[in-house]
């Protein structure tokens, strides 16, 4: 997959949640693991789920262990992330 990080540098100061859904999935992929932070990983339904942090928003890549594949790559709400990580986030933690 190539992935052009002297763009995505220049880029990624400004890069929002909606840029981000207009680029082609290859180009979010390449964002997410080149820029992105990666927080934590969970499995679900033979798929492991990562979840990133960048500029600001998060994304989940579903990568599909068998076929060494990447699936999906979608922006996840803040509503959705409480309710599909509440049980991994420790908000003590944070406070």
């Amino acid at each position: 997959m190539p992935c052009d990080k002297t763009k995505m540098l220049k880029e990624s100061d400004s890069i929002t949640p909606e840029t981000f859904v207009k680029m082609t999935k290859t180009e979010q992929v390449c964002l997410a693991l080149k820029l992105g932070k990666e927080l934590m990983s969970r499995s679900e339904s033979g798929f492991s789920i990562s979840l990133y942090l960048i500029s600001g928003f998060f994304v989940e890549i579903w990568y599909r262990s068998p076929d060494r594949q990447i699936d999906q790559i979608s922006l996840i709400t803040n509503k959705q992330l409480m309710k599909k990580y509440e049980k991994e986030i420790d908000l003590d933690e944070m406070l």
